[in-house]
């Protein structure tokens, strides 16, 4: 049964675009239209056991010792002195959130992520990225220790990825796992890659460094092609 072009017909899908979660939504509608209501059920979770998602990712804690970084009572571990971070509000994080269109990241106001370069080793200076519980992604361009951290975005609640990124032109150039706060596994990591995948992120120039990259290729650096070999050989 042609379901896409069955819809079509009805003028249902005029603007609508295959996603995981577009997919499982039509096929529950649709089945409980016919009143099968258990199938739905179950259809819908295989759907999602198979299919690269956000939903199928755990929690991450922020580790217990940096409590009350935000009030002085995290002391810096060379200095000894308090530290002071900044946990961001919720309206105040509007202005960190990235949109997805086109396999490119936008700020909400349709501008282009676009991370410094750095001319001295040629390469875009990182920034603290973390996908929170509501699936949001949130991009703090800068980092300053005892200040500025992962913790800063996500306010200190459990996230579903802690890292580094930089962009170019909306383009992720470059990913990695680094977040003392929340430690962020390979496995963990290497599912958003996947999740980022199945969600059409243009990954062709992406490198993928630091901890990740040395527990899966023995190199600090993965090249995108390597990333991509990876991800075609383990794509679960």
């Amino acid at each position: 049964m042609d379901v896409a072009g069955t819809y079509s017909g009805f003028g249902l899908l005029k603007n609508w675009t295959l996603t995981p979660k577009n997919v499982v939504s039509f096929l529950f509608g649709f089945l409980l239209l016919t009143g099968e209501m258990a199938t739905a059920t179950s259809r819908c979770e295989k759907v999602l056991e198979t299919t690269p998602s956000f939903l199928n990712l755990s929690l991450i804690p922020m580790r217990e010792e940096y409590r009350g970084e935000d009030q002085g009572l995290y002391l810096d571990p060379v200095t000894r002195t308090p530290w002071r971070v900044r946990y961001f509000k919720e309206e105040e994080k509007i202005q960190f959130e990235l949109i997805l269109k086109d396999g490119l990241f936008t700020y909400r106001g349709g501008r282009k992520v676009q991370s410094q370069l750095d001319a001295e080793s040629a390469s875009f200076v990182t920034g603290i990225l973390v996908i929170d519980r509501a699936h949001r992604f949130l991009y703090l361009p800068y980092a300053r220790g005892g200040f500025y951290h992962h913790s800063s975005l996500s306010a200190g609640e459990p996230v579903l990825f802690a890292g580094m990124a930089s962009f170019d032109e909306g383009r992720l150039r470059e990913l990695s796992n680094s977040s003392g706060h929340y430690k962020t596994s390979t496995d963990q990591t290497l599912d958003v890659l996947r999740v980022l995948q199945a969600q059409g992120v243009d990954m062709s120039r992406m490198k993928l460094t630091d901890r990740v990259a040395m527990e899966v290729s023995g190199s600090p650096v993965m090249t995108p092609e390597e990333v991509k070999s990876y991800l075609k050989r383990h794509p679960r």
